[in-house]
């Protein structure tokens, strides 16, 4: 009977501190839920709330997680009437980590294009790695990174692509071109010298520029 009665108590008691752990993982995760919930909606505004046009060109710029938060990033900056500057960029890595990096990265590169005197976008994308590279490093990640800047009164688009894909350039009267990355990404060499490449374009050219969402997103039938 003391062994039946001790089981029956063991039993109670058992089922009450599972009950009493559960309700303590739940009182967690929701805390987690919240502030990666807060930690999305920061991470959503410091993106641009509205893309600035320029005479010429249509802009069009969006970004969809695949987690609450992650390491892509956007920016288009109108630096005068005729002319802007866009990038585009993705942390190594999800989550956190990728984010807090992404926010340095998109602050320093928001800062160097409108601040930072500069004739092309390799030497903002110098100044990134240059203030970066050992932040990467101790971490062991990287960020690639597609900076353009359009001359709209010569119709140029000159642009610096730090290990970005995919990029591709449409022409009016011509077949699709998937453009490779020249550089590689930021933050894995202390130093390093990038460059800028041009094209001219035409009236009805496409540009687009993506991270490795774009090629791996799927249809509700999976293709």
């Amino acid at each position: 009977p003391d062994i039946k009665l001790a089981k029956a108590i063991a039993g109670h008691i058992g089922a009450q501190l599972e009950n009493a752990l559960l309700h303590k993982e739940a009182v967690e995760r929701a805390r987690l839920e919240t502030e990666m919930d807060i930690a999305r909606q920061v991470q959503t505004a410091i993106l641009p709330q509205y893309i600035p046009q320029v005479q010429g060109m249509d802009v069009y710029a969006t970004s969809s997680p695949a987690f609450e938060v992650g390491g892509d990033f956007f920016d288009v900056i109108d630096r005068s009437k005729e002319s802007l500057v866009f990038a585009l960029g993705d942390v190594t890595g999800k989550g956190m980590p990728a984010a807090l990096l992404m926010s340095m990265a998109h602050t320093i590169i928001k800062a160097a294009s409108r601040n930072m005197p500069f004739e092309y976008p390799h030497q903002v994308l110098d100044r990134l790695n240059h203030d970066m590279a050992a932040d990467f490093s101790n971490v062991g990640m990287f960020t690639t990174v597609m900076l353009g800047m359009v001359d709209c009164v010569n119709c140029k688009l000159h642009f610096s692509n730090a290990g970005q894909s995919p990029i591709y350039y449409v022409p009016v009267n011509g077949e699709p071109v998937l453009l490779e990355a020249q550089d590689i990404p930021v933050g894995i060499l202390d130093t390093f010298n990038y460059s800028t490449q041009s094209m001219d374009l035409s009236d009805g050219d496409i540009f687009i520029a993506a991270t490795d969402g774009f090629p791996e997103s799927r249809n509700p039938a999976g293709e």
